[in-house]
């Protein structure tokens, strides 16, 4: 244990470990006579601690490069949110939740855990416009990762920090600036010396299950200008949502085979691994692969009729979230300018399967029976009876990037920034609804009129 801030003022404590940051500790006033008995036994102890609180009262500084630039934030001529390393780990920063709630003007829309919509001063596509890209881009260092529908869950492990830029940022950023950019800066492989650290949570959760969340960092320089860093985490989030015995609309059946309490389980794993090359003084590369695989099972919504956090479903829904992004950067000192080249490849995969019963049954009982004398009538293609199904996706993303960029040097007041940047996305779905039994319905013999009427 290390005592720290011992003054007039309080006293906190920490657990330190080599190659980490200590741990946040609780104040504890100090009284007079404590500080009378520090006085006498070490007489210099309160004028360290005096020393020490003064030094801890100072304002960090905390270089941003939200300009393209390394540039201290105060010296940033336009509106930026920065948190660092310590910020991160004083929030207890996990996802992008935690990031939107300690950010202004910025929402997250999310029905569930890892299915995000960022909105930023309240801009946005719509609640439904899964084919439109995001207003708001999100990168990792130099690369983008703005995906059409849901914005992807960056975990918050082992970063050097998360700058927030409201407002048009699309000469700097790329496409889907138009209301702002979030990115998430990871700590880079470091020459000068090895560290490590390992993070472990336990939480639980009143009328649901345990949490818990493992994560953890390794430095190890292989010479003095290669550097390897390797990041793992597994995270778990308890369910606390009962899928409840209940019948369907039509009460023919009911939903014996997936009753489950704490239906709604979120588990997170992943991890990245990152190279750099310190080529001289003025040139470095650096290789990095990041992979992160979500799993939610269950639903999150609850049936006022049922009461808290209950509801009656007839499908064991999921949904999978699987991503991974390769880079390579190239950075150098050209005297005049510095060059950035970066290329990156950014591959995302998203499979559901939702229950669809009760709409299934309200559709046929909203729309009636199929009237022969009413011939092939519209409506009636909607009437499947009481049968139950479900509604599926699967889609997938491809994103490749590619940016090189020359940033003038210097003390000048002229500063200009030169660039090109080249992006590639393709995005495909597979949706739609699966009915066991559809070609025994009304909706089939009406599907199949008109084909036949159409040829």
């Amino acid at each position: 244990m290390n005592n720290k801030n011992v003054g007039d003022a309080c006293m906190t404590t920490a657990l330190e470990r080599p190659g980490t940051a200590a741990a946040p500790g609780r104040c504890h006033p100090m009284s007079p006579l404590t500080a009378a008995i520090l006085a006498v036994l070490y007489p210099g102890a309160l004028t360290l601690a005096q020393t020490s609180r003064a030094e801890s009262l100072q304002l960090e500084e905390i270089v941003v490069t939200a300009t393209r630039r390394d540039l201290n934030l105060q010296s940033v001529p336009q509106s930026v949110t920065a948190f660092s390393t310590a910020d991160i780990d004083k929030l207890a920063m996990q996802g992008a939740a935690d990031v939107i709630s300690a950010l202004p003007s910025v929402n997250l829309v999310a029905a569930m855990p890892g299915r995000n919509a960022i909105v930023m001063r309240g801009v946005s596509t719509g609640s439904s416009e899964y084919r439109t890209d995001s207003q708001v881009a999100v990168y990792l260092d130099d690369q983008p990762m703005t995906s059409i529908s849901t914005q992807v869950e960056v975990r918050t492990i082992d970063l050097a920090r998360i700058e927030a830029l409201p407002g048009p940022q699309g000469t700097l950023f790329g496409s889907s600036s138009q209301s702002g950019t979030i990115r998430y800066i990871t700590n880079k492989p470091d020459t000068r010396g090895f560290s490590s650290r390992v993070d472990a949570e336990l939480g639980t959760t009143k009328g649901g299950e345990e949490s818990y969340d493992v994560s953890g960092h390794l430095n190890i320089p292989l010479s003095d200008n290669v550097a390897v860093r390797a990041v793992g985490y597994y995270s778990v989030e308890g369910g606390y949502v009962d899928n409840v015995l209940g019948p369907t609309l039509a009460g023919d059946r009911d939903n014996a085979d997936v009753v489950e309490k704490d239906w709604n389980d979120y588990k997170t794993w992943g991890g990245r691994i990152a190279a750099r090359w310190q080529i001289n003084d003025g040139w470095e590369s650096t290789l990095s692969l990041i992979a992160q695989n979500s799993e939610a099972d269950g639903a999150w919504e609850s049936d006022p009729a049922l009461g808290d956090y209950k509801i009656t479903r007839f499908f064991d829904e999921y949904r999978d979230d699987n991503w991974y992004q390769t880079s390579l950067n190239v950075k150098g000192d050209l005297g005049f300018a510095e060059l950035s080249a970066t290329a990156s490849f950014f591959d995302r995969s998203i499979k559901y399967e939702w229950d669809n019963a009760n709409y299934s049954q309200w559709r046929s009982a909203y729309y009636g029976g199929f009237d022969p004398d009413y011939g092939t009538g519209y409506d009636n293609i909607y009437n499947t009876g009481v049968l139950i199904g479900t509604t599926f996706n699967d889609q997938k993303q491809k994103r490749s990037a590619y940016e090189v960029r020359l940033t003038s040097q210097g003390e000048s007041r002229f500063a200009w920034m030169a660039g090109a940047f080249f992006e590639d996305v393709e995005d495909s779905w597979h949706y739609g609804a699966r009915l066991p039994g559809l070609t025994g319905t009304t909706a089939w013999n009406v599907a199949n009129s008109y084909a036949c009427y159409y040829a």
